[in-house]
């Protein structure tokens, strides 16, 4: 996917008395200035001649920029319903079935005044032209006539000149002596009639050029809309984003932010035979700062609730797709505008974000900056490894890589993160399914409800001898309406009642190797009072992990059980559970030092494969739940990775038989799952030696499963290898 340079603005005032301190320019500031700038300077001199150049095309204007994606739309002949470039927001509907002279003879009927001030200005001016003209002659040549057949009712005239010019005398109120109505009933009429038809065009012809010069829509001229918009991942949240810009220093009265996928295919036919060859769905945007002080990026959350959920590049261009996205807003004056736009499917880049162009002050500044000159870049996200990679396959990897992911903590949004798998493990002595959840802004979610249900897909046949496809049981929940102060494990007991009771032999797992549990999350956002749901489908062969725990993501951040926090980074990473045997040594608690710190192992094996910590023993956790240094990690789906450090990972206790060091001193509580901060801030626990040849007693069916677990993880291994080497030689191809 090409990187394309659309460039809006090469500078604007700066607002030196205004109301807020916001510089928009084209030049940008000393990139060395800033650490999130680290553009070298023969790059951004190579952009700015590209952007300069682009700049002086003929054609360009400030708002619209050189009309790209107009061309583009006329070179390859696509159907669209609203125009971009040069003519945004223009409806491109073709009215059919009735001639063009009705119409616009219904429209000059019905609704004049809009439709002349609507009209271009070149019309307005060409018809007050005609319009004085005409009138000037047509009352000369009736005081003409009058004054040849009654001689005595005006004074002055000489000829058709002279008529002409009292006509203009009297509809211009210009008195010039030489020529005037004489003692006569007809030249009263006339001149009576003259002043009142003068004054109605007068009050017509100046109250529409006064309502075109000042028409609110011109307003809508310095409110920038992106040419194009982006679906990516934020947080690990799949969105659709556009950009939204004022480059005017007055401000917009309760602007709104509408948006309408219609999508046209083979239509859609309802039960009553009717044909519906388009359908019209509702983008709805999150909150935004509506007050366009500094350029926004608008969102849109792609999720079972949104009209985009489950489409892809390949899905919306069959489905001729087409997002019409509209601005309304009124002016200081009180005056409504609006600003329309269109995004076509080749004008959505996957995968990529809108390039940053706000810049802080630097030193001796006072003024924020706003690059408009890359209002409309977009960038490509890191780690899609999307070089030469067609587009369909690009967004089926961006809609497809759902991991880890973690909501914003915004107050407006649902801030609710389920865990990327499920896990199955014993707990007291119990075997338990359990999944964790987690409020990333504590107490923003209320009354919370979780339900999870078994789908089978195996026929099944009633009593009355009716096949079923498949079939569903709900799995009871505890607890089914928790309180996410914390991250909270959520657990389903498998026992004798239990709908996967099979689940503790290795047959009944086997069977259920195509089944697939879905977890549906209910609350109620406090600051909106909406009701948010949340809804995940993990199948059984893939998502969930036998014989594991979720890693600790609670923790004490000061000796004496002071501050809780929590690593966020680590709340989709679980680790292989290896009890130990009966009669082996018991792990033992020891007191913590005078200074208790949070530590962690060498190595912690993820899901997928064993990954290296990179970190020595010992190191401190860093407030906040973060290390102070490292690098970012990278790995499997679930060995998290962060901007500022390093994954806090739990203890890895050995799942395949291998030996741990004897005394092995940790901070964190080596069998904890995240459920309890009151366990994590429990002393260090010191393992003993752990047989190679672990086994757990949970009743005769818990026996000797050790075999299944180790052919399950070697299963998730060689998945991940086939998907590593599907990836090699899709960019293999692509490279030949």
């Amino acid at each position: 996917m090409e990187h394309t340079w659309q460039p809006l603005l090469d500078e604007a005032a700066t607002n030196h008395g205004g109301r807020h301190h916001v510089k928009f320019s084209d030049e940008n500031a000393n990139s060395g200035s800033h650490p999130h700038l680290n553009r070298s300077e023969s790059t951004e001199v190579e952009e700015r001649g590209i952007l300069q150049r682009r700049q002086e095309q003929p054609g360009w204007t400030v708002d619209r920029g050189t009309g790209f994606y107009a061309s583009e739309r006329a070179r390859h002949k696509r159907a669209f319903l609203v125009e971009t470039g040069r003519h945004a927001g223009r409806s491109r509907v073709k009215l059919a079935g009735v001639g063009w002279q009705k119409i616009i003879q219904h429209i000059v009927k019905r609704d004049f005044f809009n439709a002349a001030v609507n009209a271009k200005l070149y019309t307005i001016l060409a018809a007050m032209f005609l319009a004085y003209f005409f009138a000037l002659v047509l009352w000369g040549l009736m005081y003409y006539f009058t004054w040849r057949i009654f001689p005595k009712c005006f004074i002055g005239f000489h000829g058709l000149s002279s008529a002409i010019l009292f006509s203009i005398e009297t509809q211009q109120t210009i008195g010039y002596g030489t020529r005037c109505p004489g003692d006569c009933w007809i030249s009263a009429l006339l001149v009576g009639v003259h002043s009142v038809v003068s004054v109605i065009i007068d009050s017509v012809i100046i109250g529409i050029v006064f309502a075109r010069i000042s028409h609110p829509k011109y307003r809508g001229r310095t409110i920038l809309m992106s040419d194009c918009a982006t679906i990516a991942r934020r947080d690990g949240v799949l969105k659709f984003m556009l950009r939204v810009a004022d480059i005017k220093s007055s401000h917009i009265v309760g602007p709104t932010l509408k948006a309408v996928l219609y999508t046209w295919g083979p239509g859609r036919v309802t039960q009553e035979g009717e044909i519906l060859p388009v359908r019209r769905q509702n983008v709805k945007f999150e909150p935004w700062d509506t007050t366009l002080l500094l350029p926004v990026i608008v969102q849109h959350i792609i999720d079972e609730r949104s009209p985009l959920y489950g489409l892809d590049a390949k899905s919306l261009e069959t489905l001729n797709a087409e997002i019409v996205v509209q601005l309304e807003g009124c002016t200081e004056l009180g005056d409504m505008f609006m600003v329309r736009r269109s995004y076509l499917p080749q004008e959505i880049y996957w995968g990529h974000n809108f390039t940053t162009i706000l810049r802080p002050p630097m030193e001796g500044e006072t003024e924020y900056s706003v690059d408009i000159a890359r209002f409309h870049d977009v960038e490509p996200q890191a780690g899609l490894h999307m070089d030469m990679m067609p587009v369909h396959k690009l967004s089926s990897k961006v809609v497809a890589n759902a991991y880890k992911i973690l909501p914003p903590e915004n107050l407006t949004e649902s801030s609710l993160v389920i865990t990327d798998d499920l896990v199955v493990g014993p707990r007291d002595g119990k075997l338990y399914l359990m999944i964790r959840l987690g409020d990333r802004r504590p107490g923003q979610v209320l009354d919370i409800h979780v339900r999870a249900f078994l789908y089978r897909w195996t026929p099944v046949v009633t009593q009355e001898g009716e096949t079923l496809p498949y079939s569903v049981d709900e799995l009871s929940i505890t607890p089914s309406h928790p309180i996410l102060r914390y991250p909270l494990t959520i657990k389903h007991e498998i026992k004798s009642t239990s709908p996967i009771a099979n689940w503790s032999k290795v047959e009944g797992k086997r069977m259920d190797a195509d089944a697939e549990i879905v977890v549906v999350v209910k609350g109620m956002v406090y600051a909106t009072n909406e009701p948010t749901v949340s809804t995940r489908a993990f199948p059984v062969l893939t998502s969930v992990k036998w014989g594991h725990v979720f890693a600790p993501v609670v923790f004490c951040e000061g000796p004496g059980g002071g501050k809780h926090v929590v690593d966020w980074r680590a709340f989709h990473a679980t680790i292989p559970f290896t009890p130990a045997p009966q009669g082996g040594p018991v792990p033992t608690l020891k007191r913590a030092q005078s200074k208790q710190t949070l530590t962690r192992p060498e190595a912690v094996q993820s899901n997928r494969g064993s990954s290296s910590a990179g970190r020595q023993d010992g190191m401190p956790l860093a407030p906040g739940g973060g290390h102070g240094g490292g690098h970012g990690h990278k790995g499997d789906r679930h060995s998290t990775s962060g901007s500022k450090g390093q994954l806090l990972h739990s203890p890895s206790i050995g799942a395949g038989g291998s030996t741990r060091n004897n005394e092995q001193s940790i901070g964190m509580p080596s069998l904890g799952t995240g459920g309890s901060a009151a366990d994590a801030c429990a002393p260090s626990i010191s393992m003993g030696e752990i047989s190679p040849q672990p086994t757990l007693k949970h009743g005769d069916s818990w026996k000797n499963t050790r075999s299944l677990f180790t052919a399950l993880e070697e299963m998730h291994s060689l998945l991940q290898q086939e998907e590593d080497e599907g990836q090699e030689r899709d960019r293999s191809e692509i490279g030949e």
